[in-house]
């Protein structure tokens, strides 16, 4: 029973790169920057920062493409690479940002910082994404081609390959 709830917690941390590409999505709308009582979003900056926006629509993408093709693990590369351009580029604006004459009238907000910690999240994500085995096939006793589901193990017919299973929904 320990390892099938290590399993299952497995499972639910391979959403945590959903969840920082979410937070960093929702956040770009948040207040970034703010001087006077006035605050300014990512999308209010516009221009380059739209970047942010686009990094973390594609994380997303790319992990429910690739989840649902049952490759999740292709996913890593383009998560990680995604996260790595938004959170290289908070820095190089942070580091612009603070070069600039009128700073001490600016303050960084709580929706720039939840960006970063978004990207942040959803790079280690990464590393809960693992390697989803393909379904086995044999032959059974009447010499027919058998598939087995990788997650449930329920039998299905051969042609069945590329489907999904009718048990646990895992793709064949």
């Amino acid at each position: 029973m320990g390892s099938q709830n290590s399993s299952e917690r497995g499972k639910g941390l391979s959403y945590l790169s959903v969840i920082g590409s979410s937070i960093s999505a929702l956040c770009f709308f948040a207040p970034w920057v703010g001087c006077s009582g006035q605050s300014i979003s990512g999308a209010d900056m516009g221009g380059s920062f739209w970047l942010v926006l686009l990094v973390s629509i594609v994380s997303l993408i790319s992990f429910f493409f690739f989840k649902n093709v049952g490759q999740i693990s292709k996913a890593k590369i383009v998560i990680s690479v995604c996260s790595a351009i938004g959170i290289i580029f908070l820095i190089f604006k942070y580091i612009d940002f603070q070069s600039n004459e009128f700073t001490e009238a600016f303050e960084i907000k709580w929706g720039g910082i939840a960006t970063l910690l978004g990207f942040i999240i959803s790079l280690i994500g990464v590393s809960f994404l693992n390697y989803e085995a393909p379904a086995k096939m044999t032959l059974n006793s009447d010499n027919e081609f058998i598939l087995f589901c990788p997650n449930c193990g329920k039998e299905h017919p051969a042609a069945s390959l590329g489907k999904f299973c009718d048990k646990c929904g895992s793709k064949l």
